[in-house]
């Protein structure tokens, strides 16, 4: 295995994966791998990878090589076609696996079986190539009484996902846009495929990697691991809220003169939404904490801020907030997103040239290496304007355009059978017996400062620590972190459950002592990390923390883009240094651009770059939209990859570097697809509701019992006949019309009301009995607790428990991957400043003196104090 060896190499250089997966999950981790410098070849059957006949709009069936699916997964890889039912097409993919580091294949279990009577296994595959990494990615993983169930986006969210807490109160619940989920499970493979790449790299053993998509659903901080742990402390359900905008912080959709836009606020900015808005009796009510307890201001705000929204443009809203540093963002339209100016100016999309489909644009970076405005072209085939970073080196290159079904077969194959010079397969010798070390976790000996708040940057130490790296979360005891170690840091007594149904939930129902190191939306991913207090303001709290950062590898934040600067902070201090040092910045719109300084949490980006305008009720306006926070998931995932990525390149090197991580570009990634396809049709995307481009039906069907409901996702008109035949064929199902997809998708609404009819007088598991024999995907839509008592993850012994000092056992969900190397780390809940001795005596080597000059100077505490230097 070869490291990348100068520092014109991406990070990424010198990794060859074959690419046996199919579909979306699998072929986006091979895209990240790819796209950061790894040479990926796609192995496709015959007929082609069926994600080249995925659509992106209703009805839509695309020629193979249009599809904007497939345009958007595979960029900078090769294809070749092997027929694995013949003889000649398993010989090649063996030649190509015994000189590869990386296989990513979605097979079930059944599927594994029946290659293993052809003579293909992965375990032959490992024994002949000791230090390959073999990547599983299915839906609910190669163990369980699920593991040959067929899979789909809607029935992995509605199990996995909180998709019971998502829609209106009295309505069927609602699944994310496209393929979001398997878009998650995608980048979590990618960071757990290139942590056994790390191992083996430096051990020469090999490691089986398994991504089962519903864990990563099941572990998401997009609410489902907020509201299991929630659920754990109080008893209470998460709730399908709707898009009702009365509470005690105004949050939701709001009305706009040529549209809409997204408001969610911070107790603690109520004094500046009221000037904003204009109103001398809020301006007066709001400028004491004391206005959580008047039940009128809730309403108030809302009228007014409804008033105010409603008189203006999406854009404007946004401007005028903004500039009061309020998060309101616009709810765009994919078409909105390709024109917006701040993405246009940072130079994101990249622009190809196909010779079946033309000119388009599709995403570009998920992250960038290097200082803003470095970036300089890069040269690559098929591609216009595509950037690197500089720095240390290039990060995402555009180096090939999405291959045509088997364009470099021969060449490959020529490759392997070492017939020509060219390419990364060529010479390339099978692996041999390895004589290898034991492997240990790839960040062990990596220590990383975590300054991230709210739910992205804190989710990406979690899973550095994971990976086996020191993670030490800094807290400014001098200073409350809205919204992440609770909405306040003492809830008001007897109002706590007012917070919210995530920054409101403690165990026992109530704060208690230290509630910011209880509250259910902190508790969810303060695991395995060192708590360590310091205020970055003053001169004395800054020199300790660059002290510090001497002997650190990493620094992850996602504050606002000036904190670190205004601090004294900023990437050439902190380099000069440790110029070993990585730093992470995670700002929701990058570094540099017309909204770099703009404030909002995953909602507001969500709405910004178009997702929200993709997902909702078809029959009813965005106002129904309940917030939802799937950036946060995407984002930490991904930023721990990216982490991941400079480590490797500094093993080459020697030297750190600076990533740039801006969230909303990563998650446009996620629905790359859809802009793939307005870029080529000029129109912007209609709401989908729980409806698939050409699945159908598919939807949620609601049972008997209270809130019971199943989803239903038929791939084909084998599949429809076959379920009308678990039905007992009743005379409604066997109608002409619904014979064939055309006929389904024309009389979609029709056909969900009689599934609705028949499943609501049945209980979930006997229709769930009922459909699954006819090979169609069905499951039910679970709570919580249903969750944690769902047989499938019991059985695959996916819940763990864990506890501190102050927050009793309880359930987690588990790691969002396994494997078969050393086991990942499930370190103890993180508590404030509880090992401040640790990191300043032992660490930094304090002594009496100087830590007495931090206790006195305010640093040290374990928990917040007032602007009197009381704890609070």
């Amino acid at each position: 295995m070869s490291h990348p060896t100068a520092t014109g190499a991406q990070p990424l250089a010198g990794i060859t994966v074959v690419e046996l997966a199919t579909g979306v999950a699998g072929p986006y981790a091979g895209k990240l791998l790819a796209d950061y410098g790894a040479d990926v070849v796609k192995v496709e059957p015959p007929g082609g990878d069926p994600a080249r006949r995925e659509g992106a709009r209703i009805g839509e069936r695309p020629e193979p090589e249009a599809s904007p699916v497939f345009l958007h997964l595979n960029t900078n890889k090769r294809s070749v076609v092997a027929d694995l039912g013949t003889a000649a097409g398993r010989a090649l993919v063996d030649k190509l696996v015994a000189r590869a580091d990386v296989v990513i294949e979605s097979w079930s279990p059944a599927e594994h079986a029946a290659l293993g009577g052809l003579g293909l296994s992965v375990e032959q595959w490992r024994e002949a190539n000791p230090r390959l990494v073999v990547t599983s990615v299915t839906p609910w993983g190669l163990s369980g009484p699920m593991a040959d169930e067929p899979g789909s986006e809607i029935a992995l969210y509605a199990v996995g996902g909180p998709m019971l807490a998502t829609g209106e109160p009295d309505r069927e619940p609602l699944k994310m846009a496209g393929s979001v989920v398997q878009m998650h499970a995608g980048s979590v493979a990618a960071l757990a495929t290139l942590g056994a790449v790390a191992m083996a790299e430096a051990s020469g053993v090999g490691t089986r990697v398994e991504v089962a998509n519903v864990e990563t659903q099941a572990a998401s901080i997009d609410r489902r691991a907020p509201l299991l742990i929630g659920y754990q402390f109080d008893g209470e359900i998460g709730p399908r809220e709707g898009g009702g905008r009365v509470g005690a912080i105004p949050a939701g959709v709001y009305p706009c003169d040529d549209g809409y836009c997204q408001v969610v606020f911070a107790p603690s900015w109520m004094p500046r939404v009221a000037e904003m808005l204009g109103d001398e009796e809020l301006i007066e009510r709001v400028v004491t904490p004391d206005w959580l307890d008047d039940d009128e201001v809730p309403e108030l705000l809302n009228a007014a801020l409804f008033t105010w929204s409603v008189q203006l443009p999406k854009q404007q809203t946004m401007l005028e907030a903004q500039e009061r540093q309020l998060a309101i963002t616009p709810i765009n339209t994919t078409t909105d997103v390709l024109a917006d100016p701040h993405f246009r100016a940072r130079g994101f999309w990249q622009q190809w040239t196909h010779p079946v489909v033309g000119t388009y644009e599709s995403p570009g970076a998920p992250f960038r290496f290097g200082e803003p405005g470095s970036q300089a072209p890069a040269e690559s085939e098929g591609s216009e304007g595509s950037t690197e970073s500089a720095g240390s080196g290039p990060g995402w290159v555009a180096r090939r355009r999405p291959p045509l079904l088997g364009e470099h077969t021969a060449e490959v194959t020529a490759e392997v059978d070492h017939q020509s010079p060219l390419g990364s397969w060529a010479g390339r010798p099978a692996a041999s017996g390895s004589g290898a070390a034991s492997p240990t976790l790839p960040l062990d000996g990596v220590r990383v400062l975590d300054l991230a708040v709210v739910w992205a940057g804190p989710q990406a130490t979690t899973l550095l620590g994971d990976l086996g790296a020191e993670v030490i979360r800094l807290d400014n005891p001098n200073l409350f972190p809205t919204a992440t170690r609770g909405a306040v840091a003492r809830p008001p007594e007897g109002r706590v459950r007012e917070m919210g149904a995530y920054w409101g939930r403690y165990p026992g129902g109530d704060g208690g002592e230290r509630p910011w190191n209880r509250v259910g939306a902190f508790v969810c991913h303060a695991r395995g990390k060192l708590g360590a207090t310091i205020d970055l303001r003053t001169d004395l709290g800054r020199e300790t923390f660059l002290d510090l950062v001497e002997q650190s590898d990493v620094i992850v934040e996602n504050n606002s883009v000036k904190v670190l600067p205004s601090l004294g902070l900023g990437w050439d201090v902190l380099h000069a240094r440790n110029p070993r040092l990585i730093v992470a910045r995670m700002p929701s719109l990058g570094l540099e651009g017309p909204y770099a300084h703009y404030v909002g949490f995953g909602a507001h980006m969500e709405a910004l770059g178009g997702l929200s305008s993709l997902r909702g009720y078809q029959d009813l306006d965005l106002t129904s939209l309940d917030p939802a926070f799937f950036m946060d998931p995407a984002s930490g995932v991904t930023a721990a990859f990216a982490v991941l990525c400079a480590v490797r390149r500094r093993s080459a090197t020697g030297l750190g570097e600076l990533i740039e991580f801006a969230q909303a570009e990563n998650l446009l990634n996620y629905i790359g697809d859809y802009f793939v396809d307005a870029s080529i049709t000029g129109a912007a995307h209609e709401c989908h509701g729980n409806r698939h481009p050409h699945r159908a039906p598919q939807g949620a069907y609601p049972c008997v019992g209270h809130d019971a409901w199943v989803v239903l996702s038929v791939p084909d008109d084998e599949a429809w006949a076959a379920l009308v035949a678990a039905m007992g064929s009743p005379t409604w199902a066997t109608d002409d019309r619904f014979a064939t997809e055309a006929g389904r998708r024309a009389h979609h609404d029709e056909l969900d009301g009689l599934l609705a009819g028949w499943t609501a007088e049945r209980t979930v598991e006997a229709v769930m009995a009922a459909w699954r024999p006819a090979g169609v995907s069905v499951a039910a839509a679970l709570n919580e607790p249903d969750l944690l008592a769902d047989a499938h993850l019991g059985a695959r012994a996916f819940w763990r428990p864990n506890a501190s000092v102050d927050v009793p056992e309880v359930l987690f969900p588990g790691h969002q991957w396994r494997w078969d190397g050393p086991d990942l780390a499930w370190g103890p809940l993180n508590r404030m400043g509880a090992e401040n001795a640790y990191v300043y005596r032992e660490l930094l080597g304090l002594d009496d003196e100087g830590w007495a000059g931090l206790d006195a100077e305010g640093h040290l505490a374990d928990g917040y104090r007032d602007p009197d230097g009381r704890l609070v």
